[in-house]
């Protein structure tokens, strides 16, 4: 669909199922309620309570509420489940081609739609 080359050992899939995760893969915990995110292995396990190493063998179950678990893929032929997330490790050019081209406005900085409501209460005052 987006037509990205891929590279072994450059995406991680959200864990859907039971799936062995050997010693030597990468991992990254997305908050979902805060949109951070934890990377690497060791501090993934860490944030979980899990074991500091060796292999697990864990499912969606295992994993909190409101967290999502990806995991490196380093297949070269993966069967990743339909609607499945997955997040990809791209380089600049591929970044910019693909990126949203919306911002959306932090917590702390009004929306255009409520900045112009308050500019119109102003001039309605002044």
């Amino acid at each position: 669909k987006h037509k990205i080359k891929w590279e072994v050992g450059c995406g991680h899939y959200a864990v859907a199922r039971t799936e062995k995760i050997h010693a030597g893969k990468d991992m990254v915990l997305h908050d979902m309620a805060t949109n951070t995110f934890t990377v690497g292995s060791d501090e993934c396990r860490k944030k979980l309570g899990w074991a500091d190493s060796g292999e697990l063998k864990k499912g969606p179950k295992d994993i909190p509420e409101n967290y999502r678990l990806y995991v490196q893929s380093t297949s070269y032929n993966r069967a990743i489940p339909g609607d499945t997330h997955v997040l990809f490790a791209v380089d600049p050019a591929t970044y910019a081609q693909h990126q949203k081209t919306t911002t959306i406005p932090s917590e702390s900085e009004p929306s255009a739609k409520a900045k112009a409501k308050g500019d119109a209460k102003a001039k309605a005052k002044g």
